[in-house]
């Protein structure tokens, strides 16, 4: 797991000792990595209306990659992410459900994001941004059984529309490379699963990322 508190000591060093000035108006690539927390995730079955609950999550990981172009005070970019998190339980009401270690359910979500970035302050010194993006994400569930004796395993994915809001600051470390942190929260709605016995689950899927990261511009 990448441990952001380092990041952020590396970044506030960089910004007390270098002057650097990070290049505008060309394209860039980034790498990004942090953790994520989730959203609790209800869910409710189609075909039994008595089948209901919520799916509380461990905290997990957020990594990225993305390339763009810097238009100086705008700019535009395309972004992989992988996200994933383990259940820490499932609870209906005040009932637990289901908890581990016999039981093992694990998210893992692929998303495919268009981003739009305004940037402002210095070039030269601390920079903020803000944005947010739209485009597709992959959310696959994965359950073993291992409870009774049993050893089951069931997964299914679905894919649909998704959309995030991103903000953060940067501070350039030489005339390419500018280090920074971000937040960013995700939404992926209207997820239908097929678990088992052909039986639909609805659900949803969003989580809170803080992610440190580092652009290199060409």
């Amino acid at each position: 797991m990448i441990r952001t508190p380092v990041f952020a000591f590396v970044i506030s060093a960089s910004i007390c000792t270098s002057p650097a000035m990070a290049q505008d108006d060309g394209a860039y690539v980034e790498l990004a990595g942090g953790i994520t927390a989730a959203n609790d995730s209800d869910y409710d079955s189609q075909t039994d209306p008595d089948i209901e609950g919520t799916i509380e999550w461990n905290s997990g990981f957020d990594l990225a990659a993305a390339a763009g172009y810097d238009f100086g005070t705008f700019r535009v970019e395309g972004e992989i992410a992988l996200k994933e998190h383990s259940f820490d339980r499932v609870v209906s009401g005040t009932d637990v459900l289901e908890s581990g270690p016999d039981l093992v359910l694990d998210l893992t979500t692929w998303s495919f994001m268009a981003n739009a970035l305004a940037d402002f302050g210095d070039e030269d010194g601390i920079q903020g941004f803000v944005g947010g993006g739209v485009g597709l994400a992959s959310t696959e569930i994965d359950i073993r059984d291992t409870r009774s004796g049993n050893n089951d395993r069931d997964n299914d994915t679905d894919s649909g529309f998704a959309w995030q809001l991103l903000a953060g600051v940067s501070a350039p470390v030489s005339d390419s490379v500018a280090v920074g942190l971000k937040y960013r929260y995700f939404n992926q709605g209207d997820i239908s699963y097929i678990i088992s016995d052909d039986d639909d689950f609805n659900t949803d899927f969003s989580s809170h990322s803080i992610l440190a990261f580092a652009r290199l511009n060409f």
